[in-house]
């Protein structure tokens, strides 16, 4: 059909021979003094907030002043180019900035702007002669006074009206890479370092207009990337998976490619689906050139808790699949020659494996085929019989154009299409030897066959729902005709493309 823990580490118990001695009280008490005064401030906001400006960066104490967190009025005024004088009572106090005037009141919970009344949560204080004003005037009233200005609250950054550089962090699957693109308008200084387990670009900027905050992908390669700042500056960091190889860069005016490429995979590969593409192609022009069949990739549907369509009486398409599967590649090895390390099973048993990992596996293998197997469901119960999809086109072409520059995850099968549908329109031949009605070939936007650099089709045996398909799909002599007519299909397909392309090539 087609698809739509942490551990925790505990410590062992120390034995009752070592038994830690008693600490005195007084030490006791200060050792859970700093536990608890630790564990208050993490993951707590910066006790400072920063000013940023063209002429630089400036911090503000941020304290607690009866239970509320308050800002010294005197520094901030400062830090933002404003004027502070009296404000027209003895219990009042005003900022001039610039041709904007803002008034306080000592123990109210407003402020005047001009002739507008503002808001806080929190009123105003004076202690000993100095005036603190609430957090949330800077995050409520000065983005307005100040003109152009923009605060970020979880960083507790303040940028004054300036023209501040954009950033835009993009994540895009590949099949054997994972790519972080970065760009800056107007360009900005990147440096790169890399750390065991984390790669970090470091961004020259006082202050960034992005939407990015973080992502986690965990496809194995790349597990999670996240924006932080780091006193005058941002680092973005890219924390790899397992089964992270090695990285690559690629630099152009404003934009920063890094692409991650999964272990084993070997830049010219043509699994990495990053080479060039003509301008303005198109698949009608441009028949594909099919390449020899060597390596099959067959994808068993679903696994491990995804169960897939289920029907009753024990038919699960999980198990059904991966019969399926395994007897394909025996058949492939046993009656046709391939060589069974040439037949790439995604799943070889009954666990869960995501979808782009399934395609990730027959890229990274070098697969000139790929075969996914599944079962179909319906609310019908008449529904019944076996059908082939491939890529729907317009879900493969989509965004391609002249200022494309690399294929994406997502236009992989681009280029196979019409080897993809030949392929689907032989294993569809085979399938109507099967005691099963077939739908013949159709197409469908799948994932599992989006990013696949090679021909690539989806099929579905039959239904489960159906009285009669349920039958015949619960059966393993079934299995085996099933093996058997896909083989014949995969066969006639290379004979097909030995034809087209002549046997020397």
């Amino acid at each position: 059909m087609i698809p739509g823990r942490l551990r925790r580490r505990v410590a062992p118990h120390a034995s009752a021979a070592a038994a830690p001695r008693r600490l005195p009280t007084a030490w006791l008490g200060a050792a859970l003094a700093v536990l608890f005064a630790a564990a208050a401030t993490a993951g707590q906001p910066p006790r400072q907030l920063r000013v940023v400006s063209a002429g630089g960066t400036r911090t503000v104490p941020v304290h607690r002043v009866a239970g509320d967190e308050m800002v010294p009025l005197d520094e901030l005024a400062a830090a933002v180019g404003g004027v502070l004088g009296p404000g027209g009572g003895e219990r009042q106090v005003a900022v001039r900035l610039g041709s904007r005037v803002v008034r306080f009141d000592a123990g109210r919970s407003f402020v005047l702007v001009d002739r507008s009344t503002r808001v806080l949560r929190n009123p105003s204080l004076r202690r000993g002669g100095r005036w603190f004003v609430p957090l949330d005037f800077v995050a409520r009233v000065l983005p307005d006074v100040l003109a152009g200005s923009r605060y970020d609250d979880r960083e507790r950054v303040l940028a004054v009206a300036g023209e501040y550089p954009e950033l835009e962090v993009e994540i895009l699957p590949q099949p054997n890479a994972t790519r972080v693109r970065l760009r800056t308008a107007p360009e900005t200084p990147l440096h790169l370092e890399e750390t065991p387990g984390q790669v970090t670009v470091v961004i020259g900027a006082p202050f960034l207009e992005t939407d990015f905050l973080s992502e986690a992908p965990r496809d194995g390669v790349v597990d999670r990337v996240d924006l932080r700042r780091t006193g005058t500056g941002y680092r973005l960091r890219i924390r790899t998976g397992r089964n992270f190889g090695r990285i690559r860069q690629q630099r152009a005016p404003g934009q920063f490619d890094l692409d991650f490429l999964r272990a084993g995979t070997a830049v010219s590969s043509s699994g990495e689906v990053l080479r060039a593409r003509p301008e303005g192609s198109d698949l009608a022009a441009r028949p594909t050139r099919r390449r020899e069949l060597r390596t099959i990739a067959i994808d068993p549907g679903h696994g491990g808790p995804d169960f897939g369509a289920t029907g009753s009486r024990g038919v699960s398409e999980k198990d059904v699949a991966l019969a399926v599967a395994r007897a394909l590649r025996d058949r492939l090895v046993e009656e046709y020659g391939f060589d069974l390390a040439d037949v790439i099973l995604t799943r070889s048993d009954d666990r869960e494996v995501s979808l782009d990992d399934r395609t990730v596996a027959a890229n990274a293998a070098g697969a000139d085929l790929l075969l996914s197997i599944h079962l179909n469901a319906s609310p019908s119960a008449g529904a019944s019989g076996s059908v082939v999809y491939y890529l729907t086109p317009g879900a493969a072409a989509r965004g391609r154009g002249a200022a494309a520059r690399f294929v994406p995850w997502d236009q992989a099968q681009y280029e196979y299409l019409a080897a993809s549908r030949a392929l689907a329109e032989q294993i569809a031949i085979g399938l109507a030897a099967l005691p099963l009605p077939s739908e013949g070939v159709a197409h469908a936007p799948l994932r599992v066959l989006s990013g696949a650099a090679m021909p690539a089709v989806q099929v579905e045996l039959g239904y489960v729902t159906s009285p009669r398909d349920r039958e015949r799909l619960r059966d393993p002599a079934f299995h085996e005709e099933a093996a058997r007519a896909l083989a014949a299909g995969i066969v006639r397909y290379r004979a097909d493309a030995i034809r087209a392309t002549g046997p020397g090539e």
